[in-house]
């Protein structure tokens, strides 16, 4: 069977995949398969599927030559669809049939993969794959974006990666949409970071930031980059990508500095961003206003420092907690004490556990 949307096959059997439910895989389901020919095969499972669960019907394969009429096997493998949590209607159904230890361990379990899935795509580098390419760049004394590069949450830019195809000079860059109020025309981005970057050979190229070098993003931002006439980066017409370039500019632009790209391509560069998501701590309530300190998980927050010097603790009257992060709050740091709103406590710190979602929390 080639190419066929539903089945594969190998030799004179057939192989298929089918999603089922957390409460099928608990409770037993019923489901229909369209064979090859349309036929409607049943297919019955009353006892719990743990992951990985296959099922082989026999005799649905495809006919066995000079067998006699005989038929290969349909063996289907069932992939779990596991919610993100479970509410209230269906933990009453689940506990028609467990107790609540088991569902509290179902729902365990539900968090546990949440939070994996989530940090999997949050670890995952921006950009396209980093192999050599065929096309050497034409364009010099450019500004270039990647309009399908969008970064997705807030966070700080700590490493780039790219495909080197010949030494040179680059800079890499973070660029900002431009307000759509008029004043810029469309395709009007600012420049908010840059790394310049002089690689001495052709090959895998990684550049780790310093603290002091890393390149604060926001959701929406675009990852670009600047040529001077060096063919740095390889590019093919294929594939995903699309570049938007700006007019020729004679002076380098500045920080904050708003460009008009008005020409697009369709190329796609070997170049990734890794950026780690963020906390940001404000001054005002509602997560607005001016931002006192970012931080990532790793930092405890009795060290951080008002931009007055003097410690956040205070001054903090909101904090937005990206995905993929849980943050503990305390009145005074490490003891048992604290003043926020009571959303959960850990070890006695108010505990805010955004790990399984992909989506930004104001506390």
């Amino acid at each position: 069977v080639a190419d066929h949307p539903t089945f594969t096959r190998k030799e004179n059997d057939l192989f298929m995949r089918a999603n089922i439910t957390l409460f099928e895989a608990l409770l037993g389901f019923v489901m229909n398969v369209t064979h090859l020919d349309n036929r409607s095969i049943e297919i019955k499972h009353e006892a719990v599927s743990q992951p990985g669960f296959s099922k082989i019907v026999t005799g649905m394969g495809m006919p066995i030559a000079g067998g006699g009429g005989t038929y290969g096997d349909l063996s289907i493998l069932f992939d779990i669809d596991f919610p993100k949590k479970l509410d209230e209607d269906e933990k009453e159904l689940l506990s028609s049939v467990l107790d609540q230890d088991e569902i509290a361990k179902i729902e365990q379990m539900i968090l546990k993969r949440s939070i994996s899935e989530n940090l999997e795509r949050l670890n995952k580098p921006l950009g396209h794959s980093l192999q050599p390419r065929p096309g050497v760049e034409s364009f010099a004394y450019a500004n270039m974006v990647d309009v399908s590069l969008v970064i997705p949450f807030a966070g700080m830019l700590m490493e780039w990666s790219l495909f080197v195809a010949q030494p040179g000079w680059i800079a890499l860059q973070v660029w900002r949409p431009a307000p759509s109020d008029g004043e810029f025309p469309e395709n009007s981005f600012s420049l908010m970071g840059e790394t310049v970057f002089e690689p001495d050979r052709p090959g895998l190229a990684r550049l780790q930031l310093r603290k002091e070098e890393a390149i604060m993003c926001e959701p929406g931002d675009v990852i670009g980059w600047r040529v001077d006439g060096d063919p740095v980066l390889p590019y093919d017409s294929m594939d995903e990508g699309l570049t938007r370039i700006s007019r020729s500019p004679i002076l380098k632009p500045d920080l904050g500095r708003t460009e008009h790209f008005p020409f697009a391509v369709a190329r796609t560069y070997s170049i990734q961003a890794k950026v780690v998501s963020m906390v940001l701590v404000f001054n005002t309530f509602y997560c607005d206003g001016e931002r006192i300190e970012v931080v990532d998980e790793s930092v405890d927050f009795c060290s951080l420092r008002y931009i007055d010097g003097q410690e956040v603790n205070g001054h903090a009257r909101s904090v937005l907690i990206p995905g993929g992060v849980r943050v503990q709050f305390w009145k005074v740091c490490g003891q048992d004490t604290h003043t926020a709103p009571d959303f959960g406590t850990v070890n006695g710190a108010q505990d805010m556990d955004n790990r399984a979602s992909a989506t930004p929390q104001c506390r």
